[in-house]
């Protein structure tokens, strides 16, 4: 009993930890957020949006929600939700790679998504280790 509860309570901490690095309830909590990822970013976005995340996950949102559920997230937590899409250009790339953004889906005080894009034309999704790619012509 003792070594299924000692389970129970480390997943129990992995979850709250989890909550904790999701905040997005001041700047400095997603700054926290953007650094523990390993990027340097620009303190201020250099775009932020409004939309709402759909009912149903469909088309671009599906194919990036399937991004997003590799890396621990996942939208369809938030459906028929409003969200900020938040752009932050890199000042340091991983591996190098020139012209890549920071993109942070929020909802409520929560982050609920993150991923990179190229901030040229062309429409192509990262994973933030930049292991998974997906394209598309029109960003969620």
């Amino acid at each position: 009993m003792t070594a299924a509860f000692g389970k129970l309570a480390g997943l129990f901490r992995e979850k709250n930890e989890r909550a904790a690095r999701l905040d997005a309830s001041s700047e400095e909590k997603i700054a926290a957020f953007i650094a523990q990822s390993g990027f340097s970013a620009a303190h201020t976005p250099e775009t932020t949006e409004q939309k709402r995340i759909p009912p149903v996950l469909g088309g671009t949102f599906a194919r990036l929600n399937e991004l997003l559920k590799s890396q621990g997230f996942d939208l369809s937590l938030y459906r028929g939700e409003a969200a900020e899409i938040r752009r932050y250009p890199l000042e340091d790339s991983p591996g190098g790679e020139k012209g890549l953004r920071l993109v942070l889906i929020l909802s409520g005080e929560k982050i609920a998504g993150a991923y990179l894009e190229r901030s040229s034309p062309g429409g192509e999704i990262f994973s933030l280790d930049l292991s998974k790619r997906i394209m598309t012509f029109e960003a969620p």
